[in-house]
């Protein structure tokens, strides 16, 4: 459902930036891994055309993308935030590519908005140790732009929403890949 809201906020006048945010504490422990173990090879090629899509969507939309990472970022957690344009994490998130821990390869277009924010080299370290890493680490390595201690995460999130909500729309959207 994500790929709907995207799109509709993306072509709503109405929005001028999109918070994206996880529920219970956390961002997203990532894919099912029931699941995955039972995709056919079919099943894996659309999931992932879906997926990139919706990275897509976020990285070439119109409107600033800020995401607001508490508890854990994982797999494709991690990949929805290194495309977002602004990322607050909070002190205390946990952001891995755990993808070969799974004996996976990375999905959700991990390998390009990983490499963007931290460079190839690092990003590829990253992903085949599985390092997990926090906030603070996140914001040393370039993954977050922004620090916020847990219980004023929203707040970051929001002030920095704002920021980005006073960027003339039609030259944000050019600024955009």
């Amino acid at each position: 459902g994500l790929q709907e809201h995207f799109s509709a906020l993306m072509e709503d006048d109405s929005c001028r930036a999109i918070i994206l945010t996880g529920a219970g504490g956390q961002f997203s422990a990532g894919g099912d891994i029931k699941q995955m173990k039972e995709r056919s090879v079919l099943g894996w090629r659309l999931f992932m055309s879906n997926t990139q899509r919706l990275v897509k969507t976020i990285v070439t939309g119109p409107k600033p993308v800020i995401a607001a990472v508490e508890g854990n970022a994982y797999g494709a957690g991690l990949a929805l935030a290194c495309a977002s344009d602004c990322v607050v994490a909070s002190r205390t998130a946990k952001f891995c590519a755990v993808f070969m821990r799974l004996a996976q390869l990375p999905d959700t277009a991990l390998r390009w908005s990983l490499s963007q924010r931290v460079g190839p080299a690092r990003a590829q370290e990253l992903i085949t140790l599985a390092t997990v890493f926090d906030g603070e680490e996140a914001l040393r390595l370039g993954v977050a732009n922004r620090l916020a201690e847990p219980q004023a995460l929203m707040e970051k999130a929001l002030e920095a929403a704002n920021r980005y909500a006073d960027v003339p729309p039609v030259a944000f959207a050019f600024n955009k890949i």
